[in-house]
């Protein structure tokens, strides 16, 4: 309403500006009050933008009462002061009533649409009638405009009620879906608990049977029983697999907010490569490090280091003898604010089955003989702990390559859980 006011101010000041000629420019005064409500208008936009806007509904209710008010006393001192009988400038009237019957129940817009109507009349009375008197057309022409005015108050009070009864439905469906929304997530959260429980107990019950079973032989003796040694052998090795399930299982369970530090990016790769270097040697596998001088972020190092291990355990793996494993990163700017790293391991094993590759970072999912199946869930999990992700970036014959996506997080920052809210700090 301020804009349209302006505008029709700015129309004002054009028309006089062009027919001044003709009928004579009106008195300083005339002008004075067109600047003066002119800047009013712009100072109260500024305000409505910058400070009552964001002070709630209640600071714009009251300004929307005083600004009614104010535009029917500003067009008829406008009429007052121009000096020229057929101004017309009780047109001015129609923001009110456009206000008005957007904003009040019908008594509030039965009294603005009258007060208009008696400004229009006075305005003829009062400035029209110190020139020639009034005829009984002036009247007529008040009356005119009277009815104008309480046309645009009915057909602005109509639509504005049906916006109103549009933006209920929108929030009330609006409402519905986010019901509707928890209830899914509610749902999908209680059938994944439901799948990683049959994962685990899947998991878990391999090698308690292998022992359950080994120690149930040699309780029997006889034929067939495994010498001590061997018994002995079986029992570590699947309570060894045990322990690596719990211990993988509790890497993902309990995930914690990473500790950010700044972390010299080429320095990680080539350590993450050192350390996997025996396994490398024994595979006939060699590494490669390529990544940018003086490439840093603001990372997790223990969290960042479990992450790539896992992916170069796994390109290890896959790799045939002979070949290549590279540890690569690049710099990665997006939109504004979206500036990071990716982190990248690349192996020449064959592609992942297209309909595994869905499935690689799902929690206890391998096509390995032996594995948690936890390694790239963990992996996927530390990357959205820092507010990015895991993907499978490369897939075909000889050319396997996960990535990490890691944005760059200001110090101070508060670290964000999965599910976007602020983490608690771990005590």
């Amino acid at each position: 309403m301020i804009l349209l006011n302006l505008s029709i101010l700015g129309g004002i000041a054009l028309v006089h500006a062009l027919f001044g000629p003709v009928f004579g420019r009106p008195p300083i005064g005339f002008y004075l009050a067109l600047l003066g409500r002119s800047l009013l208008q712009i100072v109260e936009l500024i305000l409505l933008q910058r400070g009552l806007g964001a002070s709630g509904e209640r600071p714009i209710l009251a300004y929307a009462h005083v600004s009614i008010w104010l535009n029917i006393a500003f067009a008829l001192l406008l009429s007052r002061l121009s000096g020229i009988p057929d101004s017309h400038y009780s047109a001015l009237m129609v923001i009110p009533v456009i206000s008005a019957a957007f904003r009040y129940r019908l008594p509030g817009i039965v009294l603005v649409v009258s007060t208009a109507a008696a400004a229009t009349f006075l305005e003829v009375w009062l400035v029209r009638g110190r020139y020639a008197g009034v005829l009984p057309t002036e009247y007529f022409e008040a009356a005119t405009v009277a009815v104008i005015y309480v046309v645009v108050g009915v057909v602005v009070s109509h639509l504005a009620r049906q916006l109103r009864a549009e933006r209920f439905a929108v929030e009330r469906n609006l409402a519905e879906l986010v019901r509707t929304k928890n209830l899914l997530v509610e749902e999908e959260k209680l059938a994944a608990i439901g799948r990683l429980a049959g994962a685990i107990a899947h998991e878990i019950r391999n090698p308690v049977t292998m022992i359950v079973s080994s120690l149930a032989l040699a309780r029997r003796g006889g034929e067939g029983a495994l010498p001590r040694n061997e018994l002995d052998g079986i029992l570590e090795k699947e309570a060894g697999r045990l322990e690596k399930l719990t211990t993988d299982f509790l890497s993902y369970a309990r995930a914690k907010p990473p500790a950010r530090a700044p972390c010299d990016i080429p320095s990680t790769l080539r350590y993450i490569a050192d350390v996997a270097q025996a396994r490398a040697t024994e595979a006939r596998v060699r590494f490669r490090v390529d990544a940018p001088e003086g490439l840093e972020t603001r990372v997790d190092p223990f969290q960042l280091h479990q992450a790539l291990l896992n992916l170069v355990t796994n390109a290890l793996d896959a790799a045939p003898e002979g070949s290549e494993v590279v540890l690569g990163a690049r710099r990665a700017v997006g939109s504004p604010g979206a500036a990071g790293v990716v982190l990248t391991v690349e192996g020449s094993g064959g592609a992942i089955p297209s309909d595994a590759v869905r499935r690689v970072f799902e929690p206890f999912f391998t096509t390995k003989p032996t594995g948690s199946g936890l390694g790239l869930a963990i992996t996927q999990r530390i990357a959205r702990a820092h507010g990015g992700d895991a993907l499978l970036e490369l897939n075909e014959p000889g050319r396997v390559r996960f990535a990490l996506a890691l944005p760059d997080v200001p110090p101070g920052s508060p670290e964000k859980t999965e599910d976007g809210h602020a983490a608690t700090p771990h005590r």
